[in-house]
């Protein structure tokens, strides 16, 4: 038996920071492959990895806005 269950989305806003110190420190980016063109022991490298630190920032929070923004849409109660 576990010692606690925990959840992802428990630690959401911690997981976000890490990934943003993750680009600021060039250690991640973002990147828009199709998963089947990363499919495999050796996948092609991405065509992504080198693109600005600033650009993929900007395309992180994005995705994140977009993300929150339908999480908030499909708890609203309309009565």
């Amino acid at each position: 038996m576990p010692f606690k269950v925990t959840h992802s989305s428990d630690y959401f806003q911690e997981l976000y920071d890490l990934a943003v110190e993750l680009i600021r420190r060039d250690q991640a980016y973002v990147c828009h492959q199709r998963p089947e063109e990363i499919k495999g022991f050796n996948p092609p490298p991405s065509p992504w990895r080198n693109r600005p630190i600033e650009e993929s920032l900007v395309l992180f929070e994005v995705i994140h806005s977009y993300f929150y923004y339908r999480q908030l849409m499909l708890n609203w109660t309309v009565f």
